[in-house]
């Protein structure tokens, strides 16, 4: 970002949204990653750590999912 605004400054709105996107993503690595080594400290192996890391994915996919659908008129929330 900082080389960015060096570079290209009539961009910044391009170089903000890319730092806040790299922040953001970095702060919820950074966690998972600490979840996933105490998770791999228990089991002894990356297997099961993986597979939470995939469930919570799916669980947030679905969730997303289900949340950013379309409402049509006439048809109520459920």
């Amino acid at each position: 970002m900082p080389a960015g605004l060096l570079l290209w400054p009539a961009a910044w709105p391009v170089w903000t949204a890319t730092g806040g996107l790299a922040q953001g993503g970095g702060i919820g690595l950074a966690m998972a990653l600490i979840a996933l080594g105490a998770v791999y400290q228990a089991t002894g192996g990356w297997t099961v750590p993986l597979l939470v890391l995939v469930a919570a994915s799916v669980v947030m996919a679905v969730a997303g999912w289900t949340g950013g659908r379309e409402l049509r008129p006439g048809r109520r929330w459920r």
